[in-house]
């Protein structure tokens, strides 16, 4: 029944070639016919003898402005053109190509909305498709799809919808994987390793003179620069191209499948294992293996790949005893990659954090203030991510506030800030190793006077002191200790200065609400805090995170002494907070 089925529905769709109602239903039958397994294989063949594709391509040239006849066409190509050449050439014959492009650059509402997003996806998915036909490839390389496509994914600066960058990073990848086999000659099987090492540094050289390259550039870079690495693994300098390649594409674009990602990291780990002792080799793969794996999700076998890769680099540091500087920053760097994205490691973060720990005690002293960033960062990641004990916290939290003594940089103590922040956010324990510390809150107000032009310091600073201030349990003692230091004052003077950053603003509100609902009384007084704070929300009257953390604070100083409410209310602070 399926051929007489085809020949019906098409025969009905060109009959009646103004109803979108038919052309719509129509798409949406020859869609389904090719989408199930017992019918598909018989359906294509008809649907190619009756000119389906020009059919479907007729419809969405008629009803251009009807976005669900749009995307149910497309969808229909897609679900003709699998698995079928013929479908294919037919589709590229009739124009359909430019249909589909002309479908994705139309919208309803606006360019996203659910309609037209759904719409651009389809079309994506059909262009895909495509791309496995040579005659279709061809065409869309050579009328510009791939460069239209490549320019939306480049100049999307993160505002693309993510399905829709992913379905676009799809595309742009199979396009790559069908025009590989004629990429480089030079990389036939043929190729001898003087010939393969010269493209792969010509590439790389060419790399340094581009500030991005396009998907579609970067994918066959990452296959080309795999497979000479898998082929030539003895070859030293293919190798370190190679690694070349991939630390400097993969910051750019990431995204690749994960059997692919898995070949990457593996072959990439080979090297690094084989040549750990060759600082270069060594540095260029680690290197590639952080800028793989930065800010990324993986597979499970993804995720096992770079639990290998992470033990490699812990028998590369101890190799090195922390002789170079270049490769300790790049282990380092990969460490803390690792550990931000949960990878478990298979050996024990004692000793990895321990030797790191090791490290950065013995660099303490002298210029090494970016090695210092990465291996604290590291080391909290380590941490962080395994879910180890306290103790080494401790032992974390002692080195990072020496280092914070000895260096007067402010692009490393916002790392360290940072870092303590991060701390305070872990709970009741973490909490407790931070304000147990001796020295820390003398040190963490006391660069508040160091950094008055950073609000993004100050605030930092503002969140670490808020979390430890906030605990209930916490002695007031430690509250009166950031009062008598100067951190209050500082606040409100920062107060005034950042007076147009609200998120500034709203994290020096939670501080000082923490600190007043504890301090001594007495401390409180004379320092113009309640002024202070009703200036501020009086100068955003309608931002409503300020006036929520303004009118908490003054809560708390209201809840502490009678002689705060008279005040708030002789101010104007009652209908100030009404208004609100």
């Amino acid at each position: 029944e399926v051929e007489p089925f085809v020949v019906l529905v098409i025969k009905i769709m060109s009959r009646h070639d103004n109803s979108w109602i038919i052309a719509l239903h129509g798409c949406q039958c020859l869609r389904n016919i090719c989408t199930r397994e017992l019918t598909a294989s018989i359906a294509r063949p008809k649907i190619e003898a009756c000119d389906g594709a020009k059919v479907i391509t007729s419809c969405m040239n008629q009803f251009s402005r009807n976005h669900q006849v749009q995307s149910e066409a497309c969808a229909a190509l897609a679900a003709i053109s699998m698995s079928s050449v013929p479908n294919k050439k037919a589709v590229l014959k009739c124009g359909g190509i430019e249909q589909i492009l002309k479908a994705y650059d139309s919208y309803l509402i606006s360019p996203y909305d659910e309609f037209s997003l759904n719409t651009k996806l389809q079309a994506c998915i059909t262009l895909t498709v495509l791309t496995t036909e040579s005659t279709c490839l061809d065409a869309l390389v050579k009328g510009g799809v791939v460069s239209i496509m490549e320019d939306i994914s480049n100049e999307s600066d993160g505002n693309l919808p993510e399905s829709l960058a992913q379905a676009i990073e799809n595309f742009l990848g199979a396009v790559s994987r069908g025009r590989n086999n004629t990429f480089s000659a030079e990389l036939t099987d043929s190729a001898d390793e003087e010939s393969v090492f010269q493209w792969l540094m010509n590439e790389f050289q060419a790399l340094a003179e581009i500030d991005d390259i396009g998907v579609s550039r970067s994918v066959r870079l990452r296959s080309n620069a795999l497979r000479a690495m898998k082929k030539f693994p003895n070859d030293a300098n293919i190798q370190e191209v190679g690694c070349m390649i991939f630390a400097h594409v993969c910051q750019f674009n990431r995204v690749q499948k994960p059997d692919q990602l898995e070949d990457e990291i593996n072959t990439i780990t080979e090297c690094l294992q084989r040549y750990q002792s060759t600082n270069t080799i060594a540095i260029s793969a680690c290197s590639a293996l952080k800028n793989l794996c930065i800010d990324s999700k993986f597979s499970k076998s993804v995720s096992t790949a770079l639990s290998i890769s992470a033990t490699k680099v812990f028998n590369t540091l101890q190799a090195i005893h922390g002789n170079s500087v270049p490769l300790l920053m790049e282990c380092a760097g990969v460490l803390w990659a690792l550990g931000n994205i949960g990878v478990q490691f298979s050996f024990e973060t004692e000793k990895i954090t321990a030797l790191l720990m090791k490290f950065a005690t013995g660099y303490l002293k002298g210029s090494h203030h970016a090695l210092q960033k990465l291996l604290i960062g590291a080391i909290w990641s380590i941490l962080h991510s395994q879910d180890s004990d306290l103790d080494q916290t401790g032992d974390l939290v002692d080195l990072v506030v020496n280092v914070m003594t000895g260096i007067d940089e402010e692009e490393f103590f916002e790392v360290a800030i940072n870092f303590l922040f991060d701390i305070s956010r872990q709970g009741y324990k973490s909490i407790l190793v931070l304000a147990e510390h001796e020295s820390l809150i003398e040190i963490v107000v006391g660069n508040m006077f160091k950094y008055p032009e950073s609000s993004s310091i100050q605030g930092t600073i503002c969140n670490v002191i808020s979390n430890i201030a906030s605990n209930s349990a916490m002695d007031n003692g430690i509250r009166a200790e950031i009062c008598s230091l100067g951190g209050v004052n500082q606040m409100l003077l920062y107060l005034e200065n950042f007076l147009d950053d609200r998120l500034f603003i709203g994290r020096a509100f939670a501080s000082l609400s923490a600190i007043m609902s504890g301090a001594d009384v007495q401390v409180l007084h004379g320092n113009g805090a309640i002024s202070c704070i009703m200036s501020v929300m009086s100068s955003h009257t309608d931002d409503v995170y300020v006036q929520i953390k303004g009118t908490a604070a003054l809560w708390y100083l209201a809840a502490r002494e009678d002689d705060f409410k008279h005040k708030i209310v002789q101010n104007g602070g009652a209908k100030l907070i009404t208004n609100s």
